[in-house]
């Protein structure tokens, strides 16, 4: 990643979202990636990938994804350019760009302004910010999204 971070104006995505503005861009989700320590892979805006994905680290998403996506450990981010057309299941999903699926989180669901899902949430946590757009069934019940993701 380039440039230089001010922890301070990025939240991070274990922490409460704090967004500079109604404004601000959405690739605050790639951000949020950069400050953590762990590695993570990225699928690039100019990458279509067809089939399953499933590994042992995060993931960024900025490109387009059918399929499914498995990382049931890990992070998994939708950044602004990226269309999946795939059920999600991860430890913690972000989502700032276009899901056509399912979110499964055993953790945490995170929906940024301008994030689209077309499908259910089942995470026992979901951070909706104004702008964002669900057209599907959510559930929030802890021992629920346990059993989906487990």
């Amino acid at each position: 990643m380039q440039g230089t971070m001010q922890p301070d104006l990025m939240p991070s995505f274990d922490s409460p979202s704090r967004y500079p503005g109604p404004s601000a861009p959405v690739d605050v989700m790639r951000e949020r990636h950069a400050a953590n320590t762990r590695p993570a892979a990225h699928i690039g805006k100019t990458i279509h990938v067809k089939g399953d994905i499933t590994g042992e680290e995060d993931l960024i998403i900025e490109g387009r994804v059918e399929g499914t996506v498995r990382l049931e450990k890990h992070r998994v981010t939708i950044g602004a350019t990226g269309d999946v057309q795939a059920d999600v299941v991860a430890r913690a999903i972000l989502l700032a760009g276009t899901v056509r699926g399912n979110l499964i989180a055993g953790d945490r669901v995170e929906i940024a302004p301008g994030g689209r899902l077309t499908g259910d949430v089942h995470a026992p946590r979901l951070l909706m910010n104004e702008g964002a757009f669900v057209h599907g069934s959510i559930e929030t019940d802890p021992p629920a999204a346990k059993r989906t993701t487990g």
